[in-house]
């Protein structure tokens, strides 16, 4: 019987092959020799010929090491082995890359790099020979704001030396623990320094609104008051101030703040030495300014925020806060003879400021005037929170706990209360700060890539013509 003739291209077993070429157990990376019937095979100028009659001692050849595209001819002469026009037997340098021009193929060997002379000596795009006072940077890296830094650093080492510094230091921190609940939750966000710096600015705040009302007559709280205006002065070498006068003016003198708005704060704390009557909402406003808008300006040194269109926010905030205060304190203040509740809103709701101090005030008629006053401090507290982009980011999270937690009151006061202050001093308690602490790391990390807000309404600032600069 005939045989059929096999395709061109398979073995007769019906396997690839290549004239006695037989793949049939050809392995990638096994290799095996004994099934390979090699016939008369050339590979290149390597003929396996040769192998099968003891020409060329296979021991010379390590089939163990041969790898598909890292192939190790580490017992090859050179010259012996040749693939089409690629020599390994030549220089690393001379060889050839198939596939590729000639003049791509060639692979030089790098010349040793020649070490350069000072003169010549460059890193990045930053030459030491060619750079100007001011300018200099390496890479991104700006040798002023070092020089910068190194000097706040060695300032910061100083204070720290100390003693009397760090007492200063330690007694403005005490005063936050014990007196600012709100704020303490807020200042373990700030930076250590800045932590610090508030600390000292809010010490001196409370020392000066201590002096007024803990003194024994109006006469003795002015004198008082005198001695803080005095302390505020570089002039004071009597040194009849308190330390923490010398305090703020080394943090005034490091971080630039504005010392005029120390000057007004104490200025609105004179207002309180006598009876307080508050007659319509610009007598209100004026007052918020100095007692808290001012501590927003002052605060813009401490956060480091440079930007002048945050200051009209910062007041904005100060202003929110005191009509939170004021809100909230109604029967305590009252109780000092003092009511900020304006007397046009008190008569618009049926009652007066001496029906409040006799404590014959409705009730109800008051919680009206207190719904209206928080209504004014949301709008206030909008616009705060429109100006927190000035803010740098890392001290900005504790300006939103702050703002967020201080806001609560009033709006717990309307939840629990229906603004209702006579019945009591209305607290936050820790579970619901801190939600809205949680509130105000969403709100934090979403103004990080939020767009910029709206510009400042100069409609808040109308009755404010005259104070602020």
């Amino acid at each position: 019987m005939r045989r059929r003739a096999s395709k061109p291209g398979r073995s007769s077993l019906g396997e690839p092959g290549f004239g006695r070429f037989k793949f049939g157990k050809l392995k990638l990376g096994k290799f095996k020799l004994g099934k390979l019937k090699l016939g008369a095979l050339k590979f290149g100028a390597f003929n396996f010929e040769k192998l099968k009659s003891g020409e060329v001692k296979s021991g010379k050849l390590k089939l163990g090491k041969l790898k598909l595209g890292k192939f190790n001819f580490g017992k090859l002469k050179p010259g012996k082995l040749k693939l089409g026009a690629f020599n390994f037997g030549k220089p690393k340098s001379e060889r050839l890359s198939c596939g590729k021009p000639k003049s791509e193929r060639l692979k030089p060997e790098k010349p040793k790099p020649e070490k350069l002379k000072s003169e010549q000596f460059k890193r990045r795009k930053f030459n030491f020979e060619e750079r100007k006072p001011g300018k200099s940077k390496l890479g991104r890296f700006n040798l002023e704001a070092l020089r910068a830094g190194t000097l706040r650093l060695r300032e910061r080492s100083r204070r720290r030396s100390d003693p009397d510094d760090r007492s200063i230091v330690a007694e403005s921190h005490q005063a936050l623990r014990v007196h600012a609940r709100s704020f303490r939750w807020a200042a373990t966000f700030l930076p250590a320094d800045r932590r610090d710096d508030a600390a000292v600015l809010y010490a001196f705040c409370r020392e000066a609104d201590d002096a007024v009302d803990e003194a024994a007559d109006p006469a003795s709280a002015e004198r008082r008051l005198a001695v803080f205006e005095r302390g505020l002065e570089a002039t004071d070498e009597a040194g009849e101030a308190p330390p923490i006068c010398r305090a703020l003016r080394d943090l005034a003198a490091r971080r630039g703040l504005p010392l005029d708005a120390a000057r007004q704060l104490l200025e609105g704390m004179r207002g309180d030495l006598q009876a307080v009557r508050v007659a319509d909402d610009r007598e209100l406003l004026r007052y918020c300014y100095r007692a808290a808008g001012t501590v927003g300006r002052l605060m813009c040194g401490v956060l480091g925020v440079a930007d002048p269109r945050a200051f009209a926010h910062a007041i904005d905030l100060g202003i929110a806060m005191q009509l939170t205060n004021i809100c909230r304190d109604v029967a305590e203040d009252a109780g000092r003879g003092r009511v900020y509740l304006p007397e046009a809103r008190l008569r618009g709701a049926g009652t007066s400021a001496e029906a409040l101090l006799a404590a014959a005030a409705d009730g109800e008629a008051v919680a009206r005037v207190v719904r209206e006053l928080l209504a004014l401090a949301e709008r206030y507290y909008a616009s705060a929170e429109a100006g927190m982009r000035y803010i740098p980011a890392r001290p900005r999270l504790a300006i939103v706990v702050a703002a967020r937690i201080y806001r609560a009151i009033g709006r717990r006061l309307l939840r629990v209360r229906s603004g209702r202050a006579l019945e009591g001093r209305t607290v936050v308690p820790p579970w619901e700060k801190s939600a809205w602490l949680l509130a105000s790391v969403v709100r934090w990390s979403a103004g990080l890539v939020r767009a910029p807000g709206p510009s400042h309404r100069r409609a808040l600032h109308l009755h404010l013509d005259g104070l602020v600069p």
